[in-house]
């Protein structure tokens, strides 16, 4: 049994580690309130690059437009962003992603896939178990921006284009609430062309972060056309590499946000159990001075006697 000492040891070590865990939380919760303000902010910009390409590609094509944006490459060849994050004590965060990014590449043939690497945590995962990363990114998170988000858009339609891949998708925690972040498969390029028949297919392909209805709802339909300058075709194509780049910045803030959030209900949790753990070791100790007590007035009633 451990003695008072020890006790009195553990309960100022477990405090100590408390406040550690407090400020924690409290820092996580304010980038949290910045980041999910981030998250919504990028969406409508996102959505509006969406219906605004699906708009151009209806009416500058009389019949299906060749694009290497809307077909893969020649090769078996295939790519994957895969986004973690520099530090831990965020609770599973790095352990789901890294566990369905590990599945998805030990189904392909090692050969035939190009990884990129957000964050040291999946780094260094990757490297122990031996797989060759062609770029790796850290501290993106730290005064991110959109240039960030766009010089990885750069990297990846580089290797797109020159390697011929045949699809490049991007694995990270989607940010639905504080408390839910399901991992998900996001397949950037080749452009997905979906056509929408009814509303209900219509909300679903909005939602949908990594496709270009062929057809858009009624109330986002232009019963115009457009006088285009230089041409159709070139503003197309700039349309192409925008709508790349906000998908990636989107993908990097809903990523972000969930990482803080996990990180932020971690450190709840930890400074729950510390005060559990803390109110244990209390009323351990004060039964054991209880005890030593009422022997030191055993022993001095047997002595007077």
């Amino acid at each position: 049994m451990a003695t008072l000492k020890e006790i009195r040891k553990k309960i100022k070590t477990t405090q100590s580690i408390q406040k550690t865990t407090k400020a924690m939380q409290m820092i996580a919760a304010a980038r949290f309130q910045k980041a999910q303000h981030q998250v919504i902010s990028s969406r409508p910009y996102a959505l509006k690059i969406h219906h605004l390409l699906s708009d151009m590609l209806k009416k500058t094509a009389a019949k299906p437009l060749v694009h290497p944006f809307l077909s893969g490459g020649t090769s078996n060849r295939e790519g994957i962003l895969v986004i973690t994050s520099d530090k831990g004590l965020c609770g599973a965060y790095n352990t789901n992603i890294m566990k369905n990014a590990f599945e998805f590449i030990r189904s392909k043939n090692i050969t035939d896939l190009e990884i990129f690497v957000i964050g040291k945590k999946g780094r260094d995962y990757f490297k122990r178990n031996g797989l060759v990363i062609k770029h790796e990114y850290f501290d993106m998170f730290k005064n991110f921006s959109a240039v960030k988000a766009e010089i990885i858009t750069d990297e990846i339609i580089k290797s797109f284009l020159q390697d011929k891949l045949k699809k490049f998708s991007i694995m990270h925690a989607e940010y639905k609430s504080i408390f839910y972040q399901p991992i998900a498969m996001k397949q950037l390029l080749p452009i997905e062309n979906r056509t929408t028949d009814t509303e209900q297919n219509a909300e679903q392909t909005r939602n949908s972060s990594n496709s270009v209805p062929s057809e858009v709802p009624v109330r986002f339909r232009v019963m115009f056309d457009y006088i285009y300058e230089p041409s159709g075709k070139i503003i197309v194509d700039k349309l192409f590499n925008r709508y790349l780049k906000s998908e990636v910045f989107k993908i990097l803030t809903e990523a972000y946000t969930s990482e803080v959030a996990t990180r932020q209900n971690s450190m709840e949790n930890a400074n729950k159990n510390s005060t559990e753990i803390i109110s244990e070791l209390s009323l351990v100790m004060n039964k054991l001075r209880q005890q030593q007590i009422t022997t030191e007035l055993t022993e001095i009633m047997g002595a007077s006697e």
